[in-house]
């Protein structure tokens, strides 16, 4: 299901975490191994795009958790982005989540300092 994101321009300690479900249901450890998440943001005008590696992980009730440390090239920026995770596994195969629409990045403007 799609999310909101809300950073501050420059921010860099913020990890953005998602639980990767397939028809409400979530994804099990045993389903993604030897996968390889990717975390992909752009702009709404697809003109600048970040593609790079997140971390597969699992949430406190054992699910999946894909998760994605922004560093500071990624929110340099003030913005509005479209952001998904492309889970691609190990035979070639590709899931794309949310599945429906995309997540939302908001990263707000610094106040000039």
């Amino acid at each position: 299901m799609p999310s909101t994101i809300i950073t501050k321009q420059g921010d860099t300690r913020l990890t953005v975490t998602d639980t990767p479900t397939i028809n409400g249901v979530p994804m099990t450890p045993s389903q993604v191994v030897g996968a390889t998440v990717w975390f992909l943001m752009r702009t709404f005008d697809g003109m600048t795009l970040i593609r790079t590696q997140g971390t597969i992980g699992t949430d406190g009730s054992g699910n999946v958790q894909f998760s994605y440390k922004f560093q500071a090239a990624d929110v340099a920026a003030a913005g509005k982005y479209q952001m998904e995770w492309n889970l691609v596994f190990s035979g070639g195969d590709s899931l794309t989540f949310p599945n429906q629409a995309w997540n939302i990045v908001n990263i707000e403007p610094k106040l000039g300092y």
